[in-house]
């Protein structure tokens, strides 16, 4: 068997087990990002804490990340709460003290006051779905996502070369595609 790229019979066996090997990553993208357009991107299964401190946290607070995590600590070990493992970080909203995409703190000094809000966070599963879509996750599967980009590029090349020989396939599909560039600049252009 002549094992030739543009050998027709290697190209729909390399497309075919190529698409079938990434088919559920590209439906857990297509459903998580599908859905978080219309807003659902799971539960945080959030607990609230208020902590009243007993002195002043360290300012500049962006600068002291271990003083506001053994607030956290202390308060979750005085009131029984699992301590999530990792060492604490610069989060988004405050100072996170976990793997954001499984169970987490998050902790929010007030400014104005001596207080502060810790939020214990257990997040479902379709919420560690979307957080794997946003590549807010470990490296192994950061590295799947663009493994699954780069298959979906292979996909759409090999798929081309294999209409590629059928001409009246080939004339179709160049006016699909045209039509479908339109229609990006046309929606994209509208959307802004």
């Amino acid at each position: 068997m002549n094992k030739n790229i543009f050998n027709p019979q290697f190209l729909r066996s390399f497309h075919a087990y190529l698409a079938m090997f990434f088919l559920p990553a590209v439906c857990l993208f297509a459903l998580t990002g599908m859905l978080y357009i219309f807003g659902v991107k799971g539960s945080l299964n959030t607990q609230s804490y208020q902590i009243q401190l007993s002195q002043s946290l360290p300012r500049p607070l962006a600068l002291n990340i271990e003083a506001q995590e053994k607030v956290m600590v202390d308060y979750a070990r005085e009131n029984g709460i699992e301590i999530p493992e990792g060492k604490a970080q610069k989060g988004r909203s405050g100072v996170v003290l976990g793997n954001q995409a499984g169970y987490h703190f998050v902790f929010i000094p007030d400014r104005a006051e001596n207080s502060a809000e810790l939020q214990v966070n257990r997040p479902g599963l379709y919420h560690k779905m979307v957080l794997l879509h946003k590549a807010k996750c470990g490296l192994a599967f950061q590295i799947f996502g663009v493994a699954t980009g780069v298959c979906l590029a292979l996909l759409y090349m090999s798929g081309i070369l294999l209409i590629w020989n059928s001409p009246r396939m080939k004339k179709i599909s160049f006016i699909l595609c045209v039509t479908g560039l339109l229609a990006v600049i046309i929606t994209g252009f509208l959307s802004f």
